[in-house]
């Protein structure tokens, strides 16, 4: 279901998009970093909400009959990332801070110099095109680490949005690229941020699959 993706990809993204005079639309390398670890995050609560009804969940990002050959390779994926990362204590150990030295080994095998590789993370611009198709794994990921792991993504959900957040701590991620308001929101369950979502998803379902409006409720 592409108009979906696409969508919240848009969605997050357009804060952050620059255009020059006779370039195409981009973004910074570090907002692009935000994005992705923004991305992540919605992908996670979806899965989340969605664990037990996988395969629904799953027919946002296939093609209609193939949600049952992809969620078992999802839920792969998902423990793949948890072995590379260990125990996450933050959705960023999950999300930017592995999507980060992936891209620094890319320009590193390239041949580009430690010092090279330093200067591009505060010059370099993506495409948008080009971000969308690697933000659309972000959403991927989160997807099948929600629904893989409900009980470690409501911990780190938890931790990250449902207590004080320090400002210091905010000001810090607001810095490294993510596209954030200047002062922390108050609590949101995880819960709470699906039910922002859901109009936007209801959207698309009911344009492209209408027979699965009803799997796509406000969580009980």
């Amino acid at each position: 279901m592409a108009d979906f993706v696409v969508e919240v990809l848009r969605v997050i993204t357009s804060p952050v998009v620059e255009k020059g005079l006779f370039s195409k639309p981009y973004i910074t390398f570090r907002h692009y970093l935000g994005c992705y670890e923004q991305i992540f995050e919605i992908g996670a609560a979806l899965g989340f909400v969605h664990r037990n009804r996988f395969t629904t969940v799953v027919r946002l990002l296939s093609v209609s009959g193939r949600e049952q050959d992809l969620a078992p390779h999802l839920n792969q994926v998902a423990q793949k990332v948890l072995a590379e990362t260990g125990r996450p204590s933050s959705f960023l150990d999950l999300a930017m801070l592995r999507e980060e030295p992936r891209i620094e080994n890319l320009w590193r095998e390239a041949g580009a110099s430690e010092a090279q590789i330093q200067s591009r993370k505060e010059s370099f611009r993506l495409e948008l095109n080009g971000a969308f198709q690697m933000l659309q794994a972000a959403l991927t990921y989160g997807i099948a680490f929600g629904g893989t792991f409900p009980d470690l993504t409501e911990e780190l959900w938890r931790a990250a949005y449902e207590g004080p957040v320090d400002e210091n701590e905010w000001r810090g991620m607001r810095q490294a690229g993510l596209s954030l308001p200047e002062k922390p929101p108050g609590p949101v369950s995880i819960e709470e941020m699906y039910s922002r979502l859901l109009p936007l998803i209801r959207s698309c379902v009911a344009a492209e699959c209408p027979e699965l409006l009803p799997q796509f409720q406000e969580p009980c």
